[in-house]
């Protein structure tokens, strides 16, 4: 949860997913003031980076495609490094895994980003 309340002290909106300890997180932190979400694709939408820092096996059959697709920007930070770092690069995701050399998706590359001009950087955050 450092990572949560650090990135709401910073002013992220943050959503968080975790298929096993989300129920027991809101109840030791009731006013923390994240989202919930049901599902890894739910906490994404809408995102502007998303932060694995969980090793579940749900993640690693995440469809990254889909993730990319749902992202305002496919930001992707794999603080496990956890998956693969060229899936991640074909789904068309940004993809940085702790002490990896970074990936950029290649609308990035082209010049195609999709960063709103003028935008505050990271207001939506997802932490898994």
């Amino acid at each position: 949860m450092q990572i949560a309340e650090r990135l709401l002290q910073m002013g992220a909106r943050v959503s968080v997913y975790d298929p096993v300890s989300m129920e027991v997180c809101k109840q030791q932190h009731p006013t923390l003031k994240i989202a919930y979400c049901p599902s890894a694709l739910e906490a994404v939408t809408g995102s502007h980076a998303a932060v694995l820092i969980t090793e579940w096996e749900e993640f690693r059959n995440l469809d990254l495609t889909e993730v990319a697709a749902r992202a305002t920007w496919p930001i992707f930070i794999d603080g496990r490094n956890f998956l693969s770092s060229e899936a991640a690069f074909r789904a068309g995701l940004d993809y940085s895994g702790i002490g990896r050399a970074p990936l950029r998706a290649a609308r990035e590359l082209t010049g195609q980003s999709r960063t709103p001009t003028g935008a505050p950087a990271y207001p939506n955050l997802s932490v898994s």
